[in-house]
């Protein structure tokens, strides 16, 4: 009986962990493909009077690369990681203003 319970916890780690594999996958498309469809309505508003021309595709390009990037590097940033090395390093230092607030007096 126990056995038949472990092997079926096994096998649904198993389907979890490829379920996670493929939200990743999504996720990852999401990530590039949102802000460019963002960019792409912008673009599809009228803002000039009908019949007056296309703004030229150069402009999108101009807003979606950056606009990319950024989505990019936020999403391949590890904040909770960089936060804890921050308040480390605060923690470390001990800034004047801490170390009024912990009762230290420097000399």
């Amino acid at each position: 009986m126990r056995t038949e319970m472990n092997r079926a916890m096994i096998l649904e780690s198993r389907r979890t962990m490829g379920q996670s594999k493929r939200l990743k996958k999504l996720t990852l498309l999401a990530t590039y493909f949102i802000p460019l469809t963002f960019t792409a309505l912008i673009f599809g508003m009228d803002f000039e009077l009908f019949g007056q021309g296309d703004p030229p595709l150069c402009r999108y390009v101009v807003l979606a690369a950056p606009l990319t990037f950024l989505t990019h590097l936020e999403s391949t940033l590890d904040v909770p990681a960089w936060k804890r090395c921050v308040t480390a390093s605060l923690a470390a230092k001990k800034l004047p203003w801490r170390r009024q607030q912990e009762g230290i007096l420097d000399p």
